[in-house]
């Protein structure tokens, strides 16, 4: 089985303009101050966190977090850390990663595990795609880069 759980250590200035700036969505729960589960430990489930307060791209920001895959191998599919103007409540489920069809946006993709219809290679990786793409190819921003040297799991239990 599989969990996924997400750490944010986001600017003090967001932190400061609301007790909680995030939106869940799904099976997603707050753990505490800044760590959020996205899914659970059973099959098909699904969660999303959105921050309420929307990012000037005109202006620089730093978001730094750590993210537990969990221990399976053979478990989901993967995370996007989207930045989209649409809303808070959008997400597609599976293969789609939450991101698929969300567009206009930019994603950075873990993805652990293979969709060979996307064109994902055998390893688990991180890819850089825009405008809700997730099938590989010549729009890639930056194409799947193996998220270790080894080319192997990342779902490491830490």
């Amino acid at each position: 089985m599989w969990r996924w759980i997400i750490c944010l250590f986001v600017p003090a200035i967001a932190n400061a303009q609301a007790d909680n700036p995030y939106i869940l969505n799904g099976n997603a729960i707050k753990e505490n101050c800044n760590c959020y589960t996205l899914t659970s430990d059973s099959y098909n489930t699904s969660g999303s966190i959105w921050n309420k307060n929307k990012i000037d791209l005109n202006e620089s920001f730093d978001y730094k977090f750590n993210v537990f895959l969990g221990c399976d191998e053979h478990g989901a599919d993967g995370i996007v850390f989207v930045l989209q103007p649409i809303g808070t409540s959008i997400g597609s489920e599976g293969g789609g990663l939450g991101y698929n069809g969300v567009s206009p946006s930019l994603g950075i993709l873990i993805d652990t595990w293979q969709n060979i219809e996307n064109s994902d290679p055998d390893y688990d990786y991180i890819a850089v795609m825009r405008d809700g793409n997730i099938v590989h190819g010549p729009d890639d921003l930056v194409p799947p880069t193996p998220a270790l040297i080894s080319q192997g799991n990342i779902e490491d239990c830490k």
